[in-house]
C-alpha cells in the first residue's frame, strides 16, 4: 500500500492530494468522489461529465 492509499483510507484526503502533487502527477482522476464540493475548494477540482 502506498501512501497516498493509505491516506485516502485514513480519510486524509488533503494529504493525499498533496503527495499526488509532489509525485510529478499534473492531474488524478477520483472515482465516487464524495462530497465533491470538497474537492473543488481543495484543489480547484473539475467535475467531467459522464458520457
Amino acid at each position: 500500500m502506498s501512501w497516498v492509499e493509505y491516506e485516502v483510507m485514513s480519510g486524509n484526503k488533503k494529504a493525499a492530494l498533496n503527495n499526488i502533487k509532489e509525485i510529478g502527477y499534473g492531474y488524478a482522476i477520483i472515482g465516487g468522489a464524495g462530497p465533491i464540493e470538497f474537492y473543488e475548494k481543495a484543489c480547484r477540482a473539475v467535475v467531467i461529465p459522464s458520457i
